[in-house]
């Protein structure tokens, strides 16, 4: 198994949904008000300008615009500028009913993944 790994990339192909490994800012952090460039890395590669950054309430949810996110080389990050103010607690939900468009390269919605921070206050 460990020379067949060796040999396909050092990574062992993945089954099931596409996950969430890591955001910026990570969950539960406190970043300082202003500019924010919001995150999410997933376990693989994802399909190309398929995304779902969910707005659950417009008060919790960071000022974006009409920003589109940026998707790394390797497919596995997207990026979309943001702006957040102080002392306030925002949440993002990446893939959440019925807004599924996080996809992998097989087409398998990613599992919906909730993320939480806050402001520090003024």
């Amino acid at each position: 198994g460990f020379a067949l790994v060796a040999l396909l990339g050092g990574r062992a192909p993945q089954s099931g949904a596409p996950a969430v490994v890591r955001t910026n800012p990570a969950a539960g952090a406190v970043v300082a008000p202003g500019p924010l460039e919001l995150s999410v890395t997933f376990d693989r590669s994802m399909r190309e300008g398929n995304f779902s950054f969910v707005q659950t309430d417009a008060e919790t949810y960071p000022a974006c615009g009409r920003n589109e996110p940026v998707q790394t080389k390797d497919g596995r990050t997207f990026t979309l500028t943001c702006r957040v103010e102080a002392g306030r607690s925002y949440e993002v939900w990446f893939n959440r009913e019925p807004y599924m468009n996080f996809k992998g390269i097989d087409g398998s919605p990613a599992v919906p993944f909730q993320l939480k921070f806050r402001t520090k206050g003024r």
